[in-house]
């Protein structure tokens, strides 16, 4: 386990099952009074693509999504063209470790922006694009 930033964790699995059932069992759960955002690697040098069964895919809902493995360089303005196409943009924040938040003013347009991003090329790279209840303000 290795924390770094503050506020995250990092925990490596031997099998591609464990690292899933830890999501499915751990994701969107209170810890230590907080709600925590389980997730795989974005900058691991992953190899692999954890698969969602429907009913997990089906319960993820909310306005908010997370963008992964965007280049450095991408600012604000190249993120909200290219995502405003789904619907109203209230808040984009962008990291320059390679991921972004936004979130639309409705859950529909979140849900249209995944479906029709999350492993498409964009910004230099293959994007893991998912919903999140992070708000991205405090990065």
């Amino acid at each position: 386990v290795a924390f770094s930033p503050p506020g995250y964790a990092f925990i490596e699995f031997e099998t591609n099952d464990q690292a899933l059932a830890a999501i499915k069992g751990m994701n969107q759960k209170m810890c230590l009074g907080c709600k925590i955002t389980v997730q795989t690697s974005k900058k691991s040098g992953y190899q692999g693509k954890l698969e969602w069964d429907a009913e997990t895919k089906a319960k993820q809902k909310g306005n908010r999504i997370y963008i992964g493995n965007i280049l450095e360089k991408v600012n604000v303005g190249q993120v909200n063209a290219a995502y405003e196409e789904f619907g109203t943009i209230v808040d984009i924040s962008v990291n320059k470790e390679g991921f972004a938040f936004i979130e639309f003013e409705l859950e529909e347009s979140a849900a249209r922006a995944v479906e029709e991003t999350n492993g498409t090329e964009i910004f230099g790279g293959l994007l893991d694009v998912e919903i999140t209840s992070h708000k991205g303000n405090d990065l």
